[in-house]
Order: C-alpha cells, then sequence, then structure tokens
C-alpha cells in the first residue's frame, strides 16, 4: 500500500523528534566584571568620554563589592576631565580618595582633582591638592608632577618667587626625574620673568584722556588708536563747530554722542596696557612650559 505525501508528513512529526536548529535557541551571555570593564575601556580609549561613564557607573551597579571599585572611580573622574566636566570630576577623584584612602590610584586622583580645580579657577583649591600630592605621596610618579603643576600655577598668578622655589624644591627632591634636568634651564628664564617690561594702565588711561587714542598707542594697539584718536576727533570738532555757530542743541547732541566714545577709549587703553602685559606674560610662561615639557 502506498502512502501519499501528506500522511508521511504526519507520521514523521509524531514519530521522529524535531531537529534543533541553533537559530530557534535562546542564546545568552554571562556579563563578567571584565567583559563589562573592556566595553566601558574601549569607549575610554575611543575619546567617547560619555559613553565611557556610563559603562564605568553601570559597573558599579552590576559589581558593587568589586576591588575594581577604585579604579572604576578614577577612570569615571578623568572621563569627566576629558570632557571638559570639571566640576564632576573634581568631586568623583575625591569621592574616591574618601572611600579609598589606600588605593594606589589616590596620588594619581588627587593629581588630576588640583588640575581640574586649577581649570575651575579655584586657584587655592589647585595649589593645597597639588602640595597635598607631594607632602602624602613623595614616593609616587606624581610628586614630581605636581611640584611643576604648581609652579606653573603660581605663574599664572605672577608670584615668580615660589614658582622658582617649586622648581628648587623638585630638583632637590628628584633630581633624576626627566623635568629637573630641564628645571635649570627655567632658571634664567625665571630672571628674565622678573625684569619684563610693563605698561601702566595709569598712565595709559591718562594719556587717552589728555589725547584720544594716545594710550592705545602706548601699549602697541596702533589700529585702536588710530580708530580712537578720528573718531573722538570729530565729535570734538562738530561739537566745537555747532558751538561757534551758536547751535547749541546740534552741539549737545554731537557732544553726548560722543561723550560714551571718549569715556571707552580712556577705559580701552588701559584695558589694552593689561592685556599687553598679560600676553608678554604669558608668553614667557609658555617658554618656561615648552621649557620642563609640561603641557597643561
Amino acid at each position: 500500500m502506498r502512502l501519499s505525501i501528506g500522511v508521511l508528513a504526519l507520521l514523521i512529526l509524531c514519530f521522529c523528534p524535531p531537529l534543533s536548529s541553533p537559530w530557534a535557541s535562546e542564546k545568552g551571555v554571562l556579563l563578567t566584571e571584565d567583559m563589562e570593564l573592556k566595553v566601558a575601556d574601549a569607549f575610554m580609549d575611543e575619546r567617547e568620554y560619555y559613553r565611557a561613564i556610563t559603562e564605568y557607573k553601570k559597573f558599579l551597579i552590576l559589581f558593587p563589592d568589586s576591588d575594581k571599585a577604585d579604579y572604576i572611580l578614577l577612570k569615571i573622574g578623568m572621563a569627566y576631565y576629558h570632557g571638559e566636566e570639571y566640576e564632576a570630576s573634581a568631586r568623583t577623584l575625591a569621592n574616591l580618595r574618601k572611600k579609598y584612602p589606600e588605593s594606589t590610584y589616590a596620588p594619581e586622583a588627587l593629581y588630576f582633582e588640583g588640575l581640574g580645580y586649577w581649570k575651575l579657577k579655584k586657584y587655592a583649591d589647585a595649589k593645597t591638592a597639588l602640595e597635598e600630592v607631594v607632602a602624602s605621596y613623595p614616593d609616587s610618579n606624581h610628586a614630581p608632577l605636581a611640584l611643576v603643576a604648581d609652579s606653573i600655577l603660581a605663574l599664572d598668578q605672577d608670584n615668580v618667587n615660589a614658582s622658582r622655589q617649586d622648581m628648587e624644591k623638585m630638583i632637590a627632591a628628584y633630581p633624576d626625574y626627566p623635568a629637573s634636568m630641564r628645571a635649570k634651564e627655567t632658571f634664567g628664564l625665571f630672571d628674565q620673568y622678573q625684569d619684563l617690561p610693563r605698561k601702566s594702565e595709569i598712565l595709559a588711561g591718562i594719556m587717552s584722556a589728555v589725547v584720544p587714542g594716545s594710550g592705545y598707542i602706548y601699549a602697541e594697539h596702533y589700529g585702536d588708536g588710530i580708530t580712537a584718536f578720528l573718531i573722538n576727533a570729530l565729535a570734538i570738532a562738530g561739537t566745537v563747530t555747532a558751538v561757534y555757530n551758536e547751535n547749541y542743541a546740534v552741539a549737545a547732541i554731537v557732544g553726548g554722542v560722543g561723550l560714551p566714545f571718549y569715556i571707552g577709549n580712556i577705559y580701552g587703553s588701559a584695558n589694552a596696557a593689561k592685556k599687553w602685559n598679560i600676553a608678554v606674560r604669558n608668553e614667557l610662561r609658555n617658554r618656561i612650559s615648552v621649557t620642563l615639557n609640561y603641557d597643561f
């Protein structure tokens, strides 16, 4: 007797076990600490800082008792730092040191905490953190770095003596450190820094009060000086002419319009002198940083 195809198919389904299919079976992946850490570190290496922060935080949620928790906090702080979220960075790194005071990452955390404060222009906090690196972790690789950073920070505050003292401390305490070899070359630059020419802001303002634009010329802002002179000369000439012709209403209007330009010319000249001083100082400060091979 011949069986129809339909009956044969039914018998096969009833009496033969189904073939297993890899596509039909459910598959799961066991997430381990190492796997999650590799994902987070990969985002960090690719400079995807905010995605890295998310993965590092996920790690702390999934593995709260991990012995890598201090490392994770360091990486979160560094990701915030490189992402220019300096407040969050300093807060995270301070939390690392509070929770894990004996961590091998504590010196690095404190160092970058100080740099974060520096970026935020919290100079007193930055100086305190950098000095603490040297005092608490003198044998760490970050102690000489902290002295270099503190030296540049002192220069940013125009304290050349404190800056030089930091260099002398580094040379004495870490004579074999690469920057110590170069630090001796900075002493001549420190001498130049102390002898830098300065432009007087008061003198620049007085000069422009007497002859509009002359304070700008003194501060070597020649284009601004010529512009200020021409604008104020036209306003003064217009006012004088109107008064001479007894057209006092026009004189009041022209004088009223010109007065803000005259006052602005005085204030702008003083500010130009200040900017000149800052530019000269920063140029030498950058030369010192380059000599030390320190880029902040």
